[in-house]
């Protein structure tokens, strides 16, 4: 066997590797013991999961505890004496021992509290330096168990454990070895502050096992290597536990990871890993960028700018080229999805923002390329952030499996929908949340524009390449076009489309891009402007048939067949419907038509009689038997004769006085219960309606109530009375419901007429499912329509009482859409005119949210407070500030909207949605509003004077060299002496606040304090927060949660009507000398958390929804949108630095600057003398080094092995070879092994080259002489 596969001293085991799941029996009848053994036979466990392998505890029932503690504790001391280097021979022996002090710990888990971790330590050492490789096994999984504190790991680290862990990670041995030795330092991590024992070379060997696995089987540009033998064989299982360990650790003490290269491995796996490791990894690194002491060692962010390169690597023709081709394109597509979820939360903005947005610049840089793949790419990116369309490959991608996966995973009972929804979903105007995310799509957008995103575009489009990328091009262009005009400020965008506009086009782009511009405004084009459109068009082809000469009637009746056929079937329907749309409507060729050709309307009005059975026969649909292809144009017909005839007064005179609306009355009254008339089978059955041309007549009655004269002709043949009688016939029958539903649903309610009287009663006496289908069909129409709003609110407001719960939500949910999802307010004292009972809305969620948009009107307000929900909305208020259940609301409403392919969020998608929206908000809309927020103002003292307490006791600003004067607003006027509040102290909504001397601190000054106190214990501490407080960092991320809650609170009152004024120290001499707006704006400039620095620049956009509001971003340098349009407005604003400065000024830091190297063994202080000296060259009687050139030159040719130039490292080896053959001894001295693990800790070594290094040293013999010395060295210490 080369020397380079072999491991000298371990045993012919070390290539074993067999299946832990297949438990074979024992048979201790064997001559050759040690050969007979195998792992599944001594009882050692696999690992159990890759989430920290839960362990199946199996308590035994016992009457007393503390017998059973006592008992378990003598057994264990009897076993573990007994355990000793003499029975090393007797492998069976031992791992049963080993296996008997396991299940003890598992039954008494507080025994491993009692027991001296020395005496386990002592006792099983020998285990790590014998041979077999089951007895490394055991031993590891009995200190696995044993460890209990932080001492009980220093004590393990002391004693050479962690050397142990780093060659069972680093040479050929059992699987089953290195998955024990994993458990052990995972179970480091379990233990408060353990994380800060595991060593940097336990990283470098974890990232080198992860590097191995990668560069065999997902590394492109790996070369082919032979077939894999059994010993370098690692399943990906493991080396995905491994890299969840280095993630975990890099969470508790990212330094450690950093110095042992994890980070740099985090960020190749997010480029080249699967798409769970890279999601994985990513998030990981997320949280660390979220942590300020921590993002140091990722260069601030800098390094994630390496995540661009792979748009590098794609080519156009990879289906013509090898499989790694393709893999590029598909790691292309992986990598824009998690930078698209990377861009969408404040830690990715600021990360990227780095040299004025460098990554952003280099992935807009990709589309002047020739690859049309990766323009598309690229687009989608851009489409995507700007949530103006979701990535269209993600559901072929492969990141869409993991998002399935987990959406399976996270429903309720396991069960999945059908399908991921990958749509964004559409903003409600008028709301919260499009406010927010409209203030990040114009940052987004501003920062794209200044990147060079237009004239790019403008040459994808000019130069037209790929039809399909040019089409995106425009389709991406007229939607920037459109942003740009709604979310940013003129100035900030003006400049990068003219100059774009300079750039000469072709007339084909030119086109292009117009005709795309026409179609968006189209398409966004409202409801009622295209109904509009479409009335306009029907007049003006009315009026151009009207204008008919006689020669072309005669011929178009002609063409109708009316005179020349008596069936109707062979009448020419398309013909006869423009004649009822242009001669029939003119009164003058209407008198013609009956002169010249008089039997044209007596034929046609026949037809449609009732009593003829020829209209009311037909059937509803094409039939073999009839020849009529087209049945539902004769309906339609019909309304259109009816229409002509109801335009003049000739044919008003004419439709009064035919056979025909006799007829139509008693066929209603056939199905009124109360007409007295009858019939075995009435034309209006619901068995005719759903087959004949009957249901026409509900249609032609439709039409009739649509025009007053129409009315008249309803009321003299007493219809009202006959639909009313059908009504009162609903309460006690459903005999005639479809009649009904129908009836509702053609009848006009838009004039005041008796039929609005008809509809109160529909709605006041029908059955349930009447009302519902009135709700649902009729009100909807009415909403839309000019002139009905009176009428529908009243209807609506006295439906509140209905006894049918059903009814009335639906009822709320229309007045919610009118007036707050709609944005109606202006209309609302029609509704608090009715006084609605404020007890049915409150006990419905979108009903409480309409009570709250009463308080913006003065009316509004004054009802709730005489029903005292103002001060039970105050008192919710105040008790919700002691939750996180606001600022949880607010945050899971944005990822909603933001992240449409997140499973986590599927299962809230139709849940209904809080309004995010504050109280305070809605209260200081109006002055009495303000007054009365004015008179308990406590709350908002507190809310202020903790949020700079926060601030100040977490060292949340940065100071800065160069010190940025406060906005002039500040002092534009004399401010008045500070007073004192007395109800300050008295009226405090927590009482442990400790005293108010802080208020008039400057948070320039920024002096820590300590005695911010909030009203929470560990027990008391509200489930809503998620949190237990136990760790000073559980006690930072709660008051970070309450800082970002007040926040937005303080930004909520901003952007009322009379926030400015109540958050103005001017107007409220008892609040602290600092105005919090000059606070949230240094938070936006030098806040070290990231996340605040986006909430409070959120909070300064707010702000541009009143004119005081405007007037401090104007002191402060910030432009505001004018885009106040009635319908939706947006009040948004930006800093003017947008233009051309840096917007976050982020500084790149140097992890290496001013930091001490990290011992192989961690840095914990004087506690590890021994570890960090690695006992070099102490005279213990092992001798000393023979020839300390030869040590030193194979220290030299070990350090060459880590070269990137394969000829030195095959020279380094040839030579290391050489070496063992000629001076073998040398490789048998534990000082040469030490000095070489700190070498191979400090360098960067692969896999194989550390099977090779740890193959010279008989690595047995030196771990033995390694113990025998550390005892002696404790021995002699004592």
């Amino acid at each position: 066997m080369p020397a380079e596969d072999s491991a000298p001293g371990r045993s012919p085991l070390a290539s074993f590797s067999p299946d832990p799941l297949d438990k074979a029996s024992f048979s201790p009848s064997s001559d050759t013991r040690l050969r007979s053994y195998t792992l599944d036979s001594l009882n050692i466990s696999s690992i159990e999961n890759s989430k920290g392998y839960q362990r199946a505890e199996n308590i035994r029932p016992s009457n007393s505890p503390e017998q059973n503690v006592e008992a378990a504790s003598w057994t264990f001391t009897e076993i573990l004496q007994n355990l000793s280097v003499r029975e090393k021979d007797d492998v069976y022996l031992v791992i049963t021992k080993c296996n008997q002090l396991v299940e003890l710990l598992q039954e008494t888990p507080s025994l491993k509290h009692d027991m001296a971790i020395d005496m386990v330590v002592n006792r099983i050492q020998f285990m790590f330096y014998h041979p077999a490789p089951q007895l490394r096994c055991a031993a590891y999984r009995v200190l696995r168990y044993s460890v209990a504190t932080s001492d009980s790991i220093l004590f393990m680290v002391q004693s050479k454990i962690l050397i142990s862990i780093i060659v069972s990670l680093s040479v050929p041995c059992p699987l089953l070895e290195k998955q024990e030795a994993l458990k052990l330092v995972r179970e480091f991590l379990n233990v408060p502050d353990g994380a800060a024992f595991i060593s940097v070379g336990v990283i470098k060997a974890l990232v080198s096992i992860i590097e191995h696995e990668t560069d065999e089987t997902g590394n492109p540009n790996a070369p082919p290597t032979a077939p894999q033998n059994d010993q370098f064989a690692i399943p990906s299982s493991f080396t995905k536990l491994c890299i969840e360990t280095i993630c975990e650790i890099a969470v508790l003490k990212p330094h450690i990871v950093f110095h042992g290269g994890g980070f740099r491995l985090m960020i190749t796996l997010i480029i080249n890993g699967s798409s769970d490791i890279a999601t994985s990894c990513l998030l990981v690194l997320m949280s660390i960028l979220d942590k300020p002491e921590a993002r140091l060692f990722l260069r601030n962010g800098l390094d994630l700018t390496s995540l661009t390169s792979v748009y590098s690597l794609v080519d156009d023709d990879d289906h013509s080229k090898s499989s790694n081709t393709r893999k590029f394109h598909n790691r292309a597509l992986k990598v824009t999805f998690l930078i698209s979820v990377f861009l969408k939360c404040w830690t990715g903005i600021i990360c990227f923002s780095h040299n004025d947005f460098e990554a952003l610049r280099i992935i807009v840089s990709k589309l002047k390329g020739n690859s049309n793949k990766v323009r598309n790419i690229i687009m989608d990116l851009l489409l995507d952030i700007l949530r103006i369309q979701a990535l269209p490959w993600l559901e072929d991608s492969s990141i869409y499996d993991l998002i399935t996966s987990l959406n399976v995973f996270l429903s309720p009972g396991g069960q999945s929908t059908d399908t991921v929804d990958n749509k964004y979903i559409e903003l409600p105007p008028n709301s919260f949340e499009r406010t927010v995310i409209s203030h990040y799509q114009g940052l987004i957008l501003k920062v794209l524009l200044s990147s060079g995103m237009v004239p790019l575009i403008f040459d994808i489009i000019d130069k037209n390449t790929d039809e399909e990328v040019t089409s995106k091009a425009t389709f991406l262009l007229t939607n920037v076009f459109k942003l740009s005009m709604e979310l940013l400020p003129k100035q900030l965008f003006q400049d990068h489309l003219s100059n774009a506009y300079k750039k000469s086009l072709s007339l084909t782009s030119i086109y292009k891009i117009e005709t795309a511009a026409k179609l968006q405004m189209k398409t966004h084009m409202g409801e009622r402007k295209r109904s509009e459109v479409k009335s306009h068009v029907k007049d003006m082809i009315i009026e151009n048939r009207m204008k008919m000469d006689d020669a072309n009637l005669k011929t178009l009746i002609s063409r109708t067949k009316l005179l020349t056929s008596k069936d109707y079937e062979d009448w020419d329907w398309a013909q006869i419907s423009h004649l009822c749309q242009g001669p029939l409507r003119d009164q003058k060729r209407f008198f013609d038509i009956q002169e010249k050709y008089p039997k044209v309307l007596k034929y046609l009005m026949s037809f449609y009689r009732p009593f003829k059975y020829r209209f009311s026969r037909a059937p509803l649909r094409p039939d073999e038997r009839f020849k009529l292809k087209h049945p539902k144009r004769v309906i339609l017909v019909g309304c259109q004769l009816i229409e002509a005839l109801l335009n003049h007064e000739a044919g008003f005179d004419y439709l009064a006085s035919n056979k025909l609306m006799p007829q139509m009355a008693e066929i209603f009254a056939q199905v009124s219960p109360c007409s007295g008339i009858t019939a075995e089978d009435p034309i209006l059955s619901t068995r005719k309606l759903e087959t004949t041309l009957s249901i026409g007549y509900v249609k032609f009655v439709g039409v009739l109530s649509s025009s007053n004269k129409g009315l008249v002709i309803l009321e003299e043949w007493q219809f009202y009375q006959l639909i009313g009688d059908i009504i009162d016939g609903n309460v006690e029958s459903s005999s005639n419901v479809h009649l009904l539903f129908n009836l509702l649903n053609n009848l006009n309610f838009v004039s005041d007429s008796p039929l609005r009287i008809l509809l109160s009663k529909v709605l006041t006496v029908s059955r349930e499912e009447t009302k519902l289908f009135t709700l649902e069909n009729v009100i909807p129409k009415l909403l839309k329509t000019e002139g009905c709003y009176d009428y529908v609110i009243r209807t609506l407001s006295n439906l509140l009482y209905d006894e049918s719960k059903a009814v009335v939500a639906l009822t709320i949910t229309y007045l919610h859409e009118y007036f707050v999802i709609k944005g109606n307010i202006s209309r609302i004292n029609l509704l608090i005119d009715m006084r609605p009972s404020t007890l049915v809305l409150s006990k419905h969620t979108k009903g409480k949210e309409l009570l709250l948009t009463f308080c913006t009107t003065t009316k509004g307000f004054r009802l709730l407070h005489e029903n005292g929900l103002i001060q039970r909305n105050l008192t919710a208020t105040i008790r919700g500030l002691q939750t996180l259940d606001y600022l949880n609301n607010i945050e899971g409403t944005l990822k909603k909207y933001m992240y449409p392919f997140s499973s986590v969020l599927q299962s809230v998608r139709n849940k209904s949605d809080e309004d995010c929206h504050h109280f305070f908000y809605y209260l200081l809309s109006t002055e009495d509003g303000f007054i009365f927020f004015n008179s308990q103002r406590t709350v908002l003292d507190d809310i202020i004077n903790k949020t700079f307490a926060i601030v100040q006791k977490l060292h949340l600003i940065e100071t800065k060299t160069e010190a940025v004067a406060p906005p002039d607003f500040l002092y534009s006027r004399t401010r008045p002496p500070p007073v004192e509040s007395t109800s300050s102290k008295t009226n405090s909504i927590e009482s442990d606040e400790t005293d108010d001397s802080y208020k008039f601190e400057s948070p320039t000054k920024l002096n820590a304090r300590g005695d911010l106190s909030f009203s929470y214990t560990k027990e008391s501490l509200p489930e809503s927060t998620g949190l237990s407080i136990k760790t000073a960092e559980d006690e930072e991320e709660y008051m970070l949660m309450r800082l970002k809650q007040y926040l937005w609170i303080i930004g909520e009152i901003a952007s009322s009507k009379y926030g400015i004024q109540i958050l103005d120290p001017l107007y409220n001499p008892s609040m602290r000398n600092d105005h919090v707006i000059d606070l949230i704006l240094q938070l936006y400039r030098n806040s070290k958390d990231w996340q605040i620095r986006g909430i409070a620049f959120h909070q300064l956009g707010k702000m541009a929804a009143t004119n005081e509001g405007i007037e401090m971003l104007d002191d402060m340098s910030w432009v505001s949108v004018d885009n106040h349009s009635p319908q939706d407005p947006l009040y948004l604003a930006y800093p003017e630095l947008m233009q051309g400065d840096d917007l976050f000024n982020l500084e790149v830091l140097n992890p290496y600057q001013d930091s001490t190297y990290i011992s192989l063994f961690g840095n914990h202080g004087d506690e590890l003398w021994a570890n960090q000296q690695l006992d070099l060259d102490a005279d213990d009687g092992l001798g000393l080094q023979i020839n300390q050139k030869l040590d030193d030159k194979a220290l030299s040719l070990i350090n060459h092995l880590s070269s990137v130039l394969g000829k030195i490292e095959r020279k380094a080896m040839k030579e290391l070879n050489s070496i063992k053959s000629n001076n073998g001894e040398i490789f048998e001295s534990p000082n040469l092994f030490l000095k070489t693990i700190r070498l191979v800790d400090k360098g960067k070594f692969k896999y194989k080259t550390r099977n090779f290094i740890f193959g010279l040293f008989d690595v047995v013999k030196i771990m033995e002489n390694l113990v025998k010395r550390s005892r002696r060295s404790t021995g002699g210490r004592k």
